[in-house]
């Protein structure tokens, strides 16, 4: 798993995770963010896909709200918000010490 860091927390019992769609944020400018309906993507060998349950919103995502440059280029449709925690639902084939079920925090940017 690239650029995120993920840590096992405690076990959540029967999850299930059914739906195709997912909604999410999308920024598209100055002081516009769209709830869109995404397709849930498909989990690469070496990622796992977490169902988000709350995500934090830090000052750089406020200022590029506002209409300012962030950290990193902000195209159109980027989601905000890259502070997160919520539970694994499914694990690529490659991926060792995470299992469905878990609860993890997120941090995408370890440096």
């Amino acid at each position: 798993m690239k650029n995120i860091f993920i840590i096992k927390t405690e076990r959540v019992q029967n999850v299930k995770f059914e739906e195709v769609y997912y909604e999410s944020s999308g920024f598209y400018g100055k002081e516009d963010i769209r709830i869109e309906d995404k397709s849930i993507p498909e989990v690469k060998p070496d990622e796992v896909l977490i169902k988000v349950r709350a995500c934090g919103i830090c000052g750089t995502d406020i200022h590029i709200f506002d209409g300012s440059e962030g950290a990193a280029p902000t195209p159109s449709g980027t989601v905000l918000g890259h502070e997160f925690a919520g539970e694994v639902v499914r694990c690529g084939d490659k991926v060792e010490g995470i299992s469905a079920g878990d609860r993890v925090c997120v941090d995408p940017d370890p440096e």
